[in-house]
């Protein structure tokens, strides 16, 4: 069975993602201690252990009114985050 990878599955879209696929592919569906998308070193690390055949990425922060206290958070996780793990 292949393996997909789904960043953020305890969110809205990615737990949806998940139940969707649950039945077509072995699921890794990595907490945020499991899987932090800004270490690059990291996101290649964890990748080539659990070496899945696709991703799909979830992962954001989506409290509105954290994204304001924290922009850099939320856009180092958002942009550079997705680019990491499409280079990994």
């Amino acid at each position: 069975m292949k393996r997909l990878l789904v960043t953020g599955a305890s969110g809205f879209m990615g737990s949806r993602v998940v139940d969707f696929y649950r039945h077509k592919y072995e699921i890794c569906a990595p907490g945020h201690g499991e899987l932090d998308i800004t270490d690059q070193a990291g996101v290649v690390s964890r990748l080539r252990d659990w070496r899945p055949d696709y991703v799909v990425h979830c992962a954001a922060i989506s409290d509105i009114g954290r994204c304001d206290r924290e922009p850099e958070r939320s856009w180092d996780i958002k942009v550079p985050g997705a680019v990491k793990l499409a280079k990994a």
